[in-house]
């Protein structure tokens, strides 16, 4: 087991929660009309403007995206330029906050709300207030991807990044020197759980840079930003696919979290099953989550 019983549990509720909520977020964005033929038609608001692509195209926009961001993070790491890290995720911070906020405020009062949230999230290390923005920070991402994504090339992303993931973090590593990095930094996309090196309970407070193991009271549970975003985005194309059949958004909404639950139940069995102080791919693992949660969802439909 990687982590104390209530550790892990603690990590797989705010996984769920984040699914949950950036779910109910993409669910009051979408629209659906009906055309003369019959056909359902899903649309969202024009808040703010999407990448031009669709399809493939859409598939390699997001794998290109995150292969550049990789080479720079890493060029960062070479050069031990903390303060550009911490600049960059601050900026990617405040706009997916915004794009959240968006579905439901105008565009300034996101904009400004997104700010606030952003600022508050470097300047008052609290857990909570980290953990609480990580997961309107993915809803964000959401609402951004996934109009882009059929569920056919969601379902191709998912399995590309499954593969992308294994091979960062057993291969060439470089997954594991960049979840090093920031957690060095003090400046985490992701989930995290502090906990308490002796007894392994949950510390609430405020987060501590740690230089080297030998330093460590506090060690951390984590789950990386694109274990939270990828499945979420998979399941938001299987809500939109099941609102393009006809199916209520409620409904389709109520559905989905289904699969979110099959996500959380890998995610538990990984944490469960892996060993202490080691990295694991968690892709693979949470999509094959999301493929079974699928196929459940397919079933009750």
């Amino acid at each position: 087991m990687k982590h104390s019983v209530l550790v892990t549990l603690s990590i797989v509720l705010l996984f769920l929660s984040a699914q949950l909520v950036g779910l109910w977020i993409l669910s009051q964005d979408i629209s659906v009309t009906v055309t003369e033929t019959g056909e359902y038609v899903v649309g969202y608001q024009d808040e703010w403007e999407r990448p031009d692509v669709q399809g493939f195209g859409a598939v390699a926009y997001i794998m290109g995206a995150i292969l550049a961001g990789t080479v720079l993070l890493l060029i960062i790491i070479k050069f031990r330029k903390r303060m550009l890290w911490k600049a960059w995720f601050f900026l990617a911070v405040w706009l997916t906050i915004t794009l959240s906020l968006g579905v439901f405020l105008d565009e300034w009062a996101a904009l400004t709300v997104g700010l606030l949230l952003a600022f508050l999230k470097f300047s008052w290390r609290h857990i909570l207030v980290h953990n609480l923005t990580e997961v309107f920070l993915y809803s964000g991402i959401a609402v951004l991807l996934v109009p882009l994504l059929e569920l056919k090339w969601a379902a191709l992303l998912l399995l590309l990044i499954a593969v992308y993931d294994f091979i960062a973090v057993f291969k060439s590593k470089h997954m594991v020197t960049m979840a090093k990095f920031q957690t060095t930094a003090n400046v985490f996309a992701g989930l995290s759980i502090p906990y308490s090196k002796a007894s392994g309970t949950p510390v609430m407070g405020t987060l501590q840079p740690v230089e080297s193991e030998s330093e460590e009271t506090v060690k951390s549970a984590v789950l990386g930003g694109g274990d939270i975003a990828f499945p979420l985005i998979f399941s938001g194309s299987v809500m939109q696919n099941l609102a393009q059949r006809g199916i209520a958004v409620g409904t389709a909404f109520s559905y989905t979290l289904i699969l979110s639950l099959f996500a959380g139940a890998a995610l538990l069995g990984l944490l469960l099953y892996g060993k202490k102080d080691k990295f694991y791919p968690a892709m693979p693992v949470l999509g094959a989550g999301c493929f079974l949660g699928l196929l459940a969802v397919e079933l009750l439909v």
